[in-house]
C-alpha cells in the first residue's frame, strides 16, 4: 500500500521532484508522512501552521488516517501583497 506526497512551490524546489510514493500501512496518519518526509528532507518546514495540509484536495487534521492511493500535499505559505 502507498500513497502519493506532492510537493509545489518551494517544497519542489527543496526537494527536487513534484512528487513521491511512500508505503503505509492500515494506521499510517498525516502525522507519519510529516515524520517521513521531514526525515528524507531535513530543509522543508513541515511544522503545523506553517503548512496547510491537503488530503484528496482537501484540507484535513494531522490525525487523519490514510488510505492506500491517497494523495497528500503540503501547501507552503504564500506571500505577496
Amino acid at each position: 500500500m502507498t500513497v502519493t506526497v506532492q510537493f509545489h512551490g518551494l517544497h519542489r524546489m527543496t526537494t527536487r521532484t513534484n512528487e513521491i510514493r511512500m508505503p503505509i500501512s492500515e494506521n499510517t496518519r498525516v502525522r507519519d508522512v510529516i515524520t517521513y518526509i521531514s526525515d528524507r528532507y531535513p530543509d522543508l518546514e513541515l511544522k503545523d501552521g506553517r503548512v496547510l495540509i491537503v488530503v484528496n484536495n482537501e484540507l484535513t487534521p494531522i490525525d487523519r488516517t490514510l488510505s492506500p492511493n491517497d494523495k497528500i500535499s503540503f501547501l507552503p505559505p504564500l506571500g505577496g501583497g
